[in-house]
């Protein structure tokens, strides 16, 4: 609305375009966007508080952040979800009473994805898709430190794993941390006996 005659029965309307109010907020996003491109890749998750999100931001977050989830939604159609997504990352859990918001790199929860992965290799393994080798030895890794010592010995054995791209100490390393996973899973194949 850009002029209201209050002793008349006027009012007059001026068109603005939409396209550009949607550019203009998703401008103040944008250290929101280049933030998440910096964040080194073996960080896969990050908590903020509002507040501290708001100091990346360079503002204060919009009213309906603080308490309305949907606000928080993984979706391009909004003038900040880009700013995440398109950095590679999604929103996790959003905790409104407590002003703390938990973001995660697209597709790298292993606690989902290991489980899901190891039931395709054991159900159907043909036509798998394989994850790239360092994601992989990174799923290794985190099996042998959460004691699934059974599926830090299938991913190695029958998830795929070509060793070829990796170096030498990252070869090392997943040799260790599958001989870890073998000999404890060994080790309570003895207790049973």
């Amino acid at each position: 609305m850009d002029k209201v005659d209050l002793l008349g029965t006027n009012v007059t309307f001026t068109r603005i375009d939409g396209d550009r109010v949607l550019k203009t907020t998703q401008v103040r996003y944008e250290n929101l966007r280049r933030f998440f491109q910096q964040v080194p890749p073996q960080q896969e998750q990050i908590a903020f508080t509002f507040n501290e999100l708001a100091a990346v931001i360079g503002g204060k977050l919009p009213d309906t952040a603080l308490s309305d989830r949907s606000w928080w939604a993984n979706t391009s159609s909004s003038p900040q979800g880009p700013s995440w997504m398109k950095a590679g990352w999604k929103v996790e859990r959003v905790f409104l009473s407590a002003g703390i918001v938990t973001f995660r790199r697209k597709g790298d929860n292993p606690v989902k994805n290991i489980p899901q992965y190891i039931e395709k290799i054991l159900n159907n393994p043909s036509g798998i898709i394989h994850p790239a080798p360092r994601t992989l030895v990174e799923w290794i890794r985190f099996c042998k430190r959460m004691g699934w010592y059974f599926q830090g010995v299938i991913l190695y054995e029958k998830g795929g794993l070509n060793m070829d791209s990796l170096s030498e100490s990252e070869c090392a390393e997943v040799d260790e941390d599958y001989a870890v996973c073998k000999r404890e899973l060994n080790r309570y194949r003895e207790v049973i006996k």
